[in-house]
C-alpha cells in the first residue's frame, strides 16, 4: 500500500515536471516569435 502512495507521488510530480517545462518551452517560443512580429509591424 505505502509504495501504491510512493509511485503515485512520483507520477504525479513527475506530470508537474513536464507540465511546468512544457508550458516554460511554449512561453519562450513566445517570447522569441513577439520579435519577429514587431519588426513586420514597424516595415
Amino acid at each position: 500500500m505505502i509504495n501504491y502512495l510512493i509511485e503515485k507521488y512520483f507520477t504525479l510530480l513527475k506530470g508537474i515536471a513536464y507540465g511546468s517545462a512544457s508550458s516554460m518551452s511554449a512561453f519562450d517560443l513566445y517570447e522569441f516569435e513577439k520579435p519577429e512580429q514587431l519588426k513586420n509591424l514597424n516595415k
